[in-house]
């Protein structure tokens, strides 16, 4: 096989360790099938689909946002998910609720001002726009076009409230709409889980969990899914947020080599149209399993060490990636941490 197909891999990213959210979707390959079992994306639709309040447990690269991705990827009919992020946020937006409801409303009215009345007859005929390899879904979420929600929650959006409980009113407001459409309003917050400090806890886990979820799972007519790290289970700030969050699932570890096989092989397909055995030798796959296997299940890392294991075959200019290359970058991502 000529050097060509892993110049190609190159191009397309095929093992980016963090794909523009856009992406992450497409390039998410299910750990129910990974696994088997009916326990991950199944269950957290089963979950949201009964209007639940579940929390996404797993470590830091597990792969929490891409599964939360492909599970409210717009073909996902029925769901109206409304994604908060919080991460980068003021930490009074993250630990008082009234600041998290204006948050969460001026995050969902800026997405519905996207649509003018042409771009909604557009996603109304067509709710993607798809490249050829990728599933990328541009603009807002594809539920706001329906039967004027957009313009409903701009109305809800200009009002003026002057205290916390009207804020969050207004969150409760939006995903009444929303219901009243015959979608089921979920509130998706999938950065929650990187206020971790060398295993002390944080104000801000405490403020979030503690406070703010606590309100929003009291307040809210919607189902709420939040992302957690693992490290969060033995913190208090966390802990008095679990008799509300009434739903636990734990991301898996996917079985090896056959796991990380499949995500490779995945990626290489949708970038390349070629098979994993076109850019890999079998050692180097099984190289790969190990590296997720030693690192606590991390598939950001495992792709970062792929994707330089890549970039050394092309610019060795050799027809396959070996464990050489894989080892190599093993050893120089070591050296730099």
């Amino acid at each position: 096989m000529s050097s060509d197909l892993l110049e190609r891999a190159r191009a397309a990213a095929a093992f980016e360790p963090t794909p523009p959210r856009q992406q992450l979707a497409a390039k998410h390959v299910p750990f129910d099938t990974l696994c088997g079992r009916q326990e991950t994306e199944q269950a957290l639709d089963r979950a949201v689909r009964a209007g639940g309040r579940v929390v996404i447990m797993g470590g830091s690269g597990s792969g929490k946002s891409s599964m939360l991705a492909w599970a409210f990827r717009d073909e996902a009919a029925g769901l109206a998910p409304v994604r908060v992020p919080v991460a980068a946020e003021d930490p009074q937006v993250v630990s008082q609720p009234g600041k998290f409801a204006a948050h969460a409303v001026a995050t969902v009215a800026r997405e519905a001002r996207l649509l003018s009345k042409r771009e909604t007859r557009q996603l109304q005929a067509s709710t993607r726009q798809e490249t050829r390899t990728l599933g990328v879904t541009l603009g807002p979420p594809a539920w706001l076009a329906t039967g004027g929600i957009s313009a409903e929650i701009e109305t809800v959006a200009d009002r003026e409230p002057r205290s916390a409980t009207e804020h969050i009113e207004m969150v409760r407001n939006v995903m009444e709409m929303i219901s009243a459409k015959g979608l089921q309003p979920v509130l998706v917050v999938d950065d929650a889980d990187q206020w971790v400090n060398g295993g002390v806890e944080d104000d801000l886990v405490r403020g979030f969990f503690s406070r703010v979820i606590r309100a929003m799972c009291e307040s809210l007519p919607a189902a709420i899914v939040v992302a957690a790290d693992s490290r969060y289970v033995n913190l208090p700030g966390y802990q008095a947020a679990q008799n509300v969050l009434g739903t636990r699932i734990d991301i898996p570890k996917i079985p090896l080599p056959d796991g990380v096989a499949r995500i490779l092989a995945h990626r290489i397909r949708i970038a390349t149209g070629g098979r994993l055995s076109d850019v890999m030798e079998e050692s180097a796959v099984e190289a790969v399993s190990t590296v997720y296997e030693k690192h606590g299940g991390s598939l950001r890392f495992t792709m970062l060490v792929a994707h330089s294991a890549l970039v050394a075959a092309c610019e060795a200019s050799v027809d396959l990636i070996a464990a050489r290359h894989v080892n190599a970058a093993v050893a120089l991502w070591a050296e730099i941490a």
